[in-house]
Order: structure tokens, then sequence, then C-alpha cells
């Protein structure tokens, strides 16, 4: 048994990387601002916790 796979750590991971990559499409879209033609973008908050969520589920079905 992985220590870091039976604690929160996996998660944890999982919510930093989402939120290092909404951030760098946030300063991107700071970066562009006065870009004509450049589409706002962002990664869904919402999406990300759903799957998250369905990852968490999964795992623990699997370990029961």
């Amino acid at each position: 048994m992985n220590i870091f796979e039976s604690t929160t750590i996996p998660v944890l991971q999982e919510v930093i990387g989402f939120a290092q990559a909404r951030n760098e499409v946030l300063v991107g879209n700071v970066a562009n601002a006065g870009v004509t033609g450049y589409g706002v973008r962002d990664l869904s908050v919402d999406t990300f916790q759903q799957r998250l969520r369905k990852a968490i589920d999964a795992h623990h079905e699997q370990g029961a």
C-alpha cells in the first residue's frame, strides 16, 4: 500500500493542478484584454468538481 494513495494528497494535487491551470488561463485573459477579437477563456470550476467527485467515488468503490 502506497501511503500517498491512501490519503487526500492525490486529491489535493488535482485541486492545485486545476488552480494553476485556471490561473494561467486567467492571466492570458488579462494579457490579451486589449486585443481586438480575443475571446475570454476560463476553466469550469463546476465541471472540475464534478469530475473530481466521480474520480474519488470510483476510487472508493475500488477499495471497498
